[in-house]
C-alpha cells in the first residue's frame, strides 16, 4: 500500500476568534513533578480561585512592572499604549471574509496535492484544527493516518495545528496506549511519526520545542508534557507568511512570547542567572520593538521576523 502524507491544517477558523483565556491557564498543577510551569496544565476550581487571587494580587503586579522597567526600560501600560493606541479598524475578520479566507486556503492547498502527486507523493488534506487543539481532533487524525498508511505529517498554522500534529505523531504508531496517558505522565511514546512544519503565526514556540498541549473535552482538562519526539525533522519560518495575520491575532500573539519568557524570568527557584537573564531581557525589548512595528507596518520583514525568531528561542529553554 502505498504511503502518504498528513497535510494538518487550521483551516476552519482563518479568521481566528477570540478564545478567553483563564488566569488560572498560565499556572501548572501542584504535582510539580508532572507538570512544568509553562504547560498550561488546567487547575481545579480551588486552586484555580488560588490562581486568580495570585494573579490580582498588588505586589505581584508591583514586582512585575519593577522587573519590566529595570531590565527592559518599558512599562506594561506603556507598552499597550505604544503598541495598540489608535484606531483599531481591520483588527478582526468578518465570517463571510473568513470564509472567503477559508475557501482560496482549501483551493490553494488542494492545487498542492495535485502537484505532489505530480511528483509521485501521495497527501491527504486534514483541516479544522481549533485554537486550544482538542483530543478527538487528534484521535480523528490518528485513524486517518493509520487507515491511509501515513508515514510522515507537515503541519501548516500557529501552535494549535502543531500541537495536534506532535500528538497525532505520538498516537498512530502506538494504537495500543490511549494517548490522553502521555499527557497525564502515565506512559511515553515508544515511538512517533516524522513530522514537520510551515509557521504561518508567530506565537507559540511550538514549531521549534518539545512541547505538545492538548484540550480533553471529556474530562475539561487541558495537558502538556514535554517529548523528544515532539522536535520536528524541520521547521519553515518565513516571516513573509504572516504578512496577512490580522491585527488582534499579531499582538496575541506578540503577548504570547513575552509570556514564555516572563514565566522563566520570574519563575523558577534558581536566582543566580545573569546571563540568562540578560538573554530574556533582550530578547523582550526585541519583541516589543518589532510587535510596534509590524502594528503600523504589517508587512515590515525585520520586524515579523524578530516576533517570529523571538517566539521560537522564547520556548526552547534558552530564556
Amino acid at each position: 500500500m502505498k504511503k502518504a502524507t498528513l497535510y494538518l491544517l487550521m483551516i476552519s477558523l482563518i479568521g481566528m476568534l477570540e478564545v478567553p483565556v483563564h488566569a488560572a491557564d498560565v499556572y501548572a498543577d501542584e504535582s510539580t513533578e508532572l507538570y512544568s510551569f509553562d504547560e498550561g496544565a488546567m487547575c481545579d476550581d480551588d486552586f484555580a480561585t488560588e490562581c486568580q487571587a495570585d494573579v490580582s494580587d498588588k505586589k505581584l503586579q508591583q514586582d512585575f512592572e519593577s522587573a519590566m522597567k529595570d531590565g527592559i526600560g518599558l512599562g506594561l501600560d506603556d507598552f499597550l499604549e505604544t503598541s495598540y493606541s489608535g484606531n483599531s479598524t481591520g483588527s478582526t475578520q468578518s465570517d463571510s471574509e473568513a470564509e472567503v479566507l477559508e475557501a482560496d486556503f482549501e483551493a490553494a492547498m488542494q492545487d498542492d496535492n495535485i502537484k505532489l502527486s505530480e511528483a509521485g507523493i501521495e497527501s491527504i488534506l486534514f483541516g479544522g484544527v481549533q485554537p486550544n487543539p482538542t483530543l478527538s481532533k487528534a484521535l480523528e487524525g490518528m485513524e486517518i493516518c493509520r487507515r491511509e498508511n501515513v508515514d510522515f505529517i507537515l503541519a501548516v498554522g500557529g501552535g494549535s495545528v502543531i500541537d495536534s500534529a506532535k500528538c497525532i505523531a505520538d498516537g498512530t504508531p502506538n494504537p495500543e496506549i490511549d494517548p490522553w496517558k502521555y499527557f497525564k505522565k502515565e506512559a511515553v511514546p515508544p515511538k512517533a511519526l516524522p513530522h514537520g512544519n510551515i509557521l504561518t503565526l508567530s506565537a507559540s514556540g511550538s514549531e521549534t520545542s518539545q512541547s505538545c498541549v492538548i484540550t480533553n473535552e471529556e474530562n475539561g482538562l487541558k495537558r502538556g508534557f514535554n517529548c523528544p519526539t515532539h522536535r520536528p525533522l524541520f521547521a519553515v519560518c518565513n516571516p513573509e507568511l504572516t504578512f496577512t495575520v490580522n491585527r488582534f491575532q499579531t499582538g496575541c500573539g506578540t503577548v504570547d512570547i513575552l509570556m514564555h519568557t516572563l514565566e522563566r524570568y520570574l519563575g523558577g527557584t534558581t536566582k543566580d542567572t545573569a546571563l540568562t537573564d540578560r538573554i530574556a531581557e533582550g530578547l523582550m525589548k526585541a519583541v516589543i520593538e518589532a510587535g510596534t512595528a509590524v502594528d503600523l507596518n504589517p508587512e515590515d520583514y525585520e520586524a515579523r521576523a524578530t516576533l517570529m525568531w523571538a517566539g521560537s528561542l522564547s520556548h526552547n529553554d534558552l530564556t
